[in-house]
């Protein structure tokens, strides 16, 4: 014994089972503080993000065919989930494949939007888009998600991947500006820790609308989103 006190690298480490919450498409009244040994810690200034997910082996989705838009037929998404949804989410939820449940990112839609119909963003962890997608039945939208390497929306503004310069880029790489003609982007608010939205609306001309805390607020938000219920 020397006396020297060691210091263990834990740079290794996985991230506890507990780091994913459930699918969500909103956050807690107030965005928890995470101290450095917690579950998801903020990515240090000096610390890069980490690259987006092209290694991981996406999860297919079971589409309604296309969408016409001005760049082009975009993916629909079918808002019934299937017994296939339903039972991998069991097993995610159970640990088996955790960190392959991630949809490839881009640009979808719901129902038949057009160049009005708001855009919802979202993380490419499968839960998410499930948890989302389930609620607009009968709404006409777009979707983009980001690509967060499979994880949720709120693990994942902490670890920088959903985070300002992803979404300028998937803006940019779906040419959502060329589909859309407002300039609105609705965000959950989980994701606020991530985004910079005065930065986004400088560099691309979208404007952050923060959604309602729960998925299942989200198309009577939408109806009104200048007057929000306390209860969202």
């Amino acid at each position: 014994m020397t006396g020297k006190r060691i210091v263990t690298d834990r740079s290794d480490e996985k991230t506890p089972p507990h780091c994913v919450p459930g699918p969500q498409f909103g956050i807690l009244p107030e965005v928890p503080q995470h101290p450095s040994g917690s579950c998801c810690p903020a990515t240090s200034a000096d610390q890069p993000p980490r690259p987006v997910s092209k290694r991981i082996a996406f999860q297919k989705q079971r589409l309604l065919g296309d969408t016409p838009s001005t760049v082009g037929p975009v993916p629909r998404l079918n808002t019934r989930l299937t017994t296939q949804d339903r039972w991998g989410g069991l097993k995610v939820r159970l640990g088996v494949g955790r960190n392959r449940y991630a949809v490839e990112p881009g640009l979808y839609a719901v129902g038949q939007p057009d160049e009005q119909a708001p855009v919802l963003v979202t993380a490419n962890y499968k839960l998410s888009l499930d948890a989302l997608r389930q609620e607009l039945t009968h709404l006409n939208a777009w979707i983009l998600v980001l690509d967060t390497n499979g994880v949720n929306v709120w693990c994942a503004a902490g670890k920088g991947t959903f985070a300002t310069e992803e979404l300028i880029h998937r803006l940019h790489v779906s040419r959502l500006a060329e589909v859309v003609t407002h300039r609105r982007l609705v965000l959950p608010q989980l994701g606020a820790s991530g985004v910079t939205g005065h930065e986004i609306q400088r560099r691309t001309g979208f404007r952050i609308i923060w959604g309602p805390i729960r998925a299942r607020d989200l198309v009577r938000f939408l109806e009104n989103p200048k007057r929000v219920d306390p209860s969202m």
